[in-house]
This record gives structure tokens, sequence and C-alpha cells, in this order.
């Protein structure tokens, strides 16, 4: 409920519009079997992005945020695994569809372990190339080492430590991840 919450806020926050920030949002959890994990990554049939490697688009880039806000807010945690990797790859994809002039940030909100650290770390790599990857670690099962070596620099503007989920939807939570993520805030 507090991720669904803090999701919305942080939507409904910033200053969306044709020249001014453009947003977008996937939910990623992971696969649940070892057999759909091959299939996510291994080019094993026909995937269902959802049920087999457990990301949805909520939306791609969209100036629409009152629309996102609420899609956001209907979301339901899978609780699965967390295919982070997969996440920052798609995240890189979508990239692709935005405006080339604009500064692109990609913030990652996670609460749990990389299923492959050293793919995530090669996700990481290829879109910092291209945006600034910030991370809103939540809760001690988040793996804060990796976590560092996957932000863009400097780390202690790139990861946000959360210590738990009621502290994420907090209003001043919210505002600090906005203030390290735009570069000018009204």
């Amino acid at each position: 409920e507090q991720v669904r919450k803090a999701g919305a806020a942080l939507v409904k926050a910033f200053d969306a519009g044709a020249e001014t920030a453009q947003i977008a949002v996937l939910m990623f959890s992971g696969p649940d079997s070892w057999e759909k994990y091959q299939k996510c990554t291994e080019n094993l049939g026909t995937v269902d992005l959802l049920t087999d490697c457990g990301l949805a688009w909520v939306s791609h880039f969209t100036t629409g945020t009152t629309e996102l806000a609420d899609g956001v807010s209907r979301l339901n945690w899978p609780k699965k695994t967390s295919f982070v990797s997969a996440a920052l790859a798609s995240a890189d994809a979508e990239l692709r569809s935005g405006r080339a002039e604009a500064q692109s940030v990609v913030i990652v909100i996670t609460d749990g372990k990389a299923m492959n650290p050293r793919k995530t770390f090669q996700a990481a790599r290829a879109l910092r190339s291209k945006a600034r990857l910030m991370w809103v670690p939540i809760t001690g099962e988040a793996d804060l080492a990796n976590i560092a070596s996957w932000a863009s620099r400097p780390v202690a503007d790139n990861v946000l430590v959360v210590h738990d989920f009621e502290d994420l939807a907090k209003p001043a939570q919210i505002n600090n991840i906005i203030a390290a993520a735009c570069p000018v805030v009204e």
C-alpha cells in the first residue's frame, strides 16, 4: 500500500508537459521459477513479460500524470523475485522513445536483492551511459553494496536509502526524491 501511495505521489510531484517532464513507469518483480527465468533470458519461445518475467509497463512516456498516478495507485505488488537487470534493460529501451535533448533520469525503487547482480551491473552500466540512474532502496533487504556500484556518481546524490515502507510514502521522502532527481525544483 505504501509503495503505491509513494509512487502515485512521486508521479504527481513532477511538472509534466511537452517541454518539461515526460514520465514512464515500469513495475517489476521477476520470474517465479527457473523455467520462466530461462524463458525470459534465453529466448526460449514466446514470452509474456508480466506472467513469465514479472515486468509490466504502467505507462510508456506520458505527460498525463493524473492518469499515470491513478494507474500506479491500482498496482498489485507481485511479491516475487527481483529481475532488476530486465527492468533496467526495459528502461534503457524506453529511453529510445524519449526526447533526445532531454536530461533522462531513471529512478529505481526496490526492496530486494537482484536475481543476477552481474547482469544487473552490466544493464546499469549501459543505462548510465544514457541517463542518470538513481536508486531508492527500501528496508534492510536491499543490497546496498551492489546498489552503490550500480548507481550514477556521486553515489551520495543517487542512492536515497529509505528504512521502511511507511517512510517511503511520507511527503518529506517524496520531496527528497524529487529534489535529488530534478535540477530545478519549484
